[in-house]
């Protein structure tokens, strides 16, 4: 590399780390909720109530990412291209946000007219429609806020506002629908109250994005182009097709499992799922930040750099995470209630499934930037793929064939990514650390199950080899990561 690009790259690495600490000191804060959120809702609202929670949400946000157009991921390639005038980039951003207004808006509209049609069922409420505009405009506001390399008002949004807000209505909503003293005063059901508290944290997330927003960039100063908008719309449909595929891959097996076994096992697949969510989000401590780098970067070469490393230390952690679940997984789904308990098994494959697309799955996003046209694709075949498997082993294996089809799936999709990446770069991202990494996983897995196995005093025991489970994984994953010699 040149000094010019070996400066840059030192200037990339601290802008990763930053928003990694950012994003990271956030997700704890976010964990803490969701985890809270999950047990509450699961034990008091029910298992039947969970489920068509699961059901409703992922019908709105996978509307919502359509709504969203692709602008998630191409508004710092456009801000990028639009130099550093404020004019210019104020411009591209309310033009943005008007073809996320239009789509998210008629969606949503769409959604509240047909909604009994939805769920004919069930008394889910037509108010959750209101959803779809509130997260794709939130999502584009937050989006263009990462354009000056800070992640931390889409942290505050999406770890403290939404998740904490919506666990405090939730127990606000519970208390109203089930208080005697609101009787004849206030009626609204179990779905009803939890319905309307997500909403309502969304809403508190978008106004916070809102407001952020105008302060970095000001208000409108001229009318927005319909051509500007209309051209705009053309560039990002393609993204928008992809990254619809990609929130349906996370979405979609809650609806069909709904349809073909019914809430419960709705409700235990996607207690398994919201678990999961935990570590996907893994990989999303360096995404928001690596993609204005990678936006910004003309050199193939940093770019490649950059993924070697963070690929691998994804797969480390999460090859931790799923092998302390496998260790106590019994243990962890029974906090949620006596219905959850049958839902370990699911959890593994769920996090298996996490681990072999997250660690993957930054590769995509030179593709994106390069080659917009390739992701839609691999994503359609992978959902078209993950449909007729979960609508078929949903139907006779419950949330655990839900599980297996979305494993399958998400195997198909990482080598679509690896065979991409390989053939429009030149990367390949795989080498023997990661069977250094995987044998000591398993070596210490091992170890714990027998010492589980073979102890007289279960709850000594398993206090005692989660200890030492994560600090001997730590120590010795970090010995092996930095004895390793990348290149600079």
């Amino acid at each position: 590399m040149s000094p010019h690009e070996q400066s840059e790259m030192i200037r990339d690495r601290r802008d990763l780390a930053r928003g990694a600490l950012q994003i990271l000191s956030g997700s704890g804060v976010r964990m803490v909720a969701r985890v809270m959120l999950i047990v509450f809702v699961a034990k008091m609202y029910g298992v039947n109530v969970f489920g068509r929670l699961g059901e409703t949400v992922a019908i709105i946000e996978l509307a919502a990412a359509f709504a969203a157009f692709g602008l998630n991921k191409t508004l710092l390639g456009e801000l990028a291209k639009a130099g550093n005038s404020s004019a210019t980039l104020r411009h591209t951003l309310y033009t943005a946000l008007t073809l996320s207004a239009v789509i998210s808006i008629s969606i949503g509209t769409a959604l509240w007219l047909i909604w009994g049609n939805i769920f004919p069922s069930h008394a889910a409420p037509r108010y959750a429609a209101f959803g779809v505009p509130l997260i794709a405009m939130s999502d584009v506001a937050l989006t263009a806020t990462r354009h000056f390399r800070t992640v931390a008002w889409d942290t505050i949004a999406k770890a403290i506002i939404k998740p904490w807000g919506f666990l405090l209505l939730a127990l606000a909503g519970y208390f109203v629908s089930t208080s005697p003293t609101f009787d004849g005063i206030i009626t609204i059901s179990l779905i009803d109250a939890l319905i309307l508290g997500y909403v309502l944290s969304l809403l508190l997330a978008a106004l916070l994005a809102f407001v952020v927003v105008v302060k970095m960039y000001g208000l409108p100063r001229k009318a927005i182009s319909i051509r500007n908008t209309l051209q705009l719309g053309r560039r990002t449909f393609p993204i928008a097709i992809n990254e619809t595929g990609i929130f349906a891959l996370r979405r979609i097996d809650i609806i069909i499992l709904g349809i073909v076994a019914g809430p419960a096992a709705s409700g235990v697949y996607y207690l398994g799922r919201q678990l999961a969510t935990v570590v996907e989000k893994m990989r999303y401590m360096f995404e928001p930040m690596l993609a204005p780098i990678i936006a910004q970067s003309q050199s193939d070469e940093k770019i490649g750099v950059h993924l070697s490393r963070l690929c691998l230390f994804v797969f480390t952690v999460q090859l931790g995470m799923l092998s302390f679940v496998f260790l106590f997984g019994d243990q962890i789904m029974s906090w949620f209630g006596q219905g959850f308990a049958v839902g370990a098994s699911v959890l593994v494959l769920l996090l298996l499934a996490e681990l072999i697309d997250g660690t993957v799955a930054l590769t995509e996003l030179p593709i994106v930037f390069r080659h917009p046209r390739w992701p839609p694709r691999s994503i359609l075949v992978t959902v078209i793929i993950e449909t007729a498997l979960v609508a078929l082993f949903g139907h006779y294996f419950g949330a655990m064939g839900a599980a297996i089809g979305f494993l399958f799936a998400m195997l198909v999709l990482a080598s679509i990514r690896l065979i991409l990446v390989y053939r429009f770069f030149g990367y390949w991202i795989f080498n023997p650390t990661y069977l250094e990494i995987a044998g000591i996983a398993g070596a210490l897995t091992g170890a714990g199950f027998l010492a589980l196995l073979l102890s007289d005093h279960q709850i000594a025991a398993q206090i005692a080899c989660a200890i030492a489970f994560v600090g001997g994984y730590a120590v010795l994953s970090r010995k092996t990561l930095r004895s390793r010699k990348l290149p600079t």
